[in-house]
């Protein structure tokens, strides 16, 4: 296959031309219900991924509702199938998509991917993805909810402020886990969510696309949290709650590349929170309400708070280098933002506790600190915060007693870069305008 981006991606174009997106099943049993979704590369393998959702007995969901639902779930599963090859069309046999929603889709499909044509070095054009709709029209539908909270949990210190901070709420609450790790389950059960309130999807990929990456088509980064967010809102219309509360924060919205709009975290952004929530109640459900929680707030703020509460220093993880062990690796990006953000408020023995050797002691990190810091022209392709945010921990982090090394490295060779006392204290008491927090929260934000 040719080596060279620009010919390798016309090349699986022209030999793929077409993904189409066949068919959903959906097998509805007593307590949960399953979707398979069919995808057919052209000249290629075909595709049959699932979910598994929960639902709760005693609600009836309309088959048309449904239906809806798992249409849209299988169109955003379709991303990760159509980026083997970037076929020029995706033809959908499931159902329909108007002028209005395929504009929707194509916005997702270049900004979700926006780190996938970077990082592969291709640089797609206007026309680099087609709808071709030939299904039958589907339209939102209302449905029968209560005045509940489905929440979903990564097992990160995000969504564990957020159960700290919905605790006044609890008896309305619901923990939502996708594909559940032991850090998930911890950080539920650490906050009185046993097993009857939480809800376990359980989603799978087809083998053929990992032999795929195996043969050298095309791999990369999708917006996992805009499949997420389409199976949060189906999994609270199968349970019956009227709202999917998110943990992402203000920070998501900054770009990963200066001056562009690739952003790894583009789906957990403002930008798509205000998108799809619209999507939702247009396309989908009126009845069903998304939204960030925390999205007033910034990662330094989000931090202090965590460090605060404490619990869930001894469950949480966010390393995916170590994900599969349950660990924290101690040596990526992931571990030394979050490290870098626990510094200021966490003391060094109760970090050891958490990493072993604290990643802001190792100077071999030294180039990682450089892109977290913008020091670097790029910042790590992963859900980090901003580059102030991390030079303000920083500048905290080498003011205290035991200041780490690399905090001291950063202070001592970038001291330009110090942030000052006035607008970290700002930092920590911001509280942003762009939002859509229902002002039942505000207080437990306040």
């Amino acid at each position: 296959m040719n080596a060279d981006p620009s010919a390798r991606f016309a090349e699986l174009r022209a030999r793929h031309p077409e993904l189409v997106y066949e068919s959903f099943a959906i097998v509805e049993g007593a307590d949960a219900v399953e979707f398979t979704f069919t995808f057919a590369l052209a000249n290629g393998p075909t595709f049959r991924p699932t979910l598994r959702l929960p639902r709760r007995p005693d609600f009836v969901v309309e088959r048309e509702l449904l239906e809806n639902l798992a249409f849209h779930i299988g169109l955003v599963e379709a991303i990760s199938y159509w980026k083997a090859a970037c076929p020029p069309v995706v033809r959908i046999r499931a159902g329909s998509l108007d002028a209005g929603q395929q504009g929707w889709w194509e916005n997702l499909w270049r900004h979700g991917l926006g780190e996938f044509f970077y990082r592969n070095g291709l640089a797609p054009g206007a026309d680099f993805v087609r709808f071709a709709t030939e299904g039958p029209a589907r339209r939102a539908w209302p449905c029968a909810v209560e005045d509940r909270n489905l929440i979903p949990i990564g097992g990160g210190k995000d969504s564990l402020v957020t159960l700290g901070l919905l605790e006044p709420f609890h008896e309305k609450n619901l923990c939502f886990l996708l594909n559940r790790s032991r850090a998930q389950e911890e950080s539920a059960r650490l906050f009185g969510y046993g097993p009857e309130r939480t809800v376990v999807a359980r989603r799978t990929i087809d083998p053929a696309l990992l032999e795929l990456n195996r043969q050298g088509y095309w791999n990369g980064h999708t917006p996992f949290s805009a499949l997420l967010g389409f199976t949060a809102v189906a999994a609270a219309v199968l349970q019956g709650a009227s709202r999917v509360v998110l943990s992402n924060e203000s920070s998501a919205s900054e770009p990963t590349v200066p001056g562009t709009e690739v952003n790894h975290q583009y789906s957990k952004s403002w930008a798509f929170e205000q998108a799809f929530s619209s999507y939702v109640a247009e396309h989908l459900t009126p009845s069903v309400a998304y939204f960030s929680l925390l999205r007033p707030w910034n990662e330094l703020r989000i931090a202090r708070r965590f460090a605060a509460d404490g619990r869930g220093l001894a469950v949480f993880r966010s390393c995916n280098v170590g994900a599969r062990d349950d660990r924290w690796c101690g040596a990526c990006p992931k571990c030394l933002f979050v490290d870098i953000l626990l510094a200021p408020f966490v003391p060094r023995g109760k970090r050891v506790a958490v990493f072993g050797i604290p990643p802001l002691e190792r100077p071999e990190l030294r180039p990682l600190l450089d892109e977290l810091a913008g020091i670097a022209p790029v910042k790590p392709f992963e859900c980090v915060g901003t580059v102030e945010e991390v030079r303000a921990a920083l500048t905290l982090a080498a003011n205290r007693p035991d200041r780490p090394e690399l905090a001291r490295y950063f202070a001592e060779s970038h001291p330009g870069l110090r942030v000052t006392s006035e607008r970290i204290e700002a930092l920590l008491g911001e509280f942003g305008a762009d939002h859509h927090v229902p002002v039942e929260f505000i207080a437990v934000l306040r």
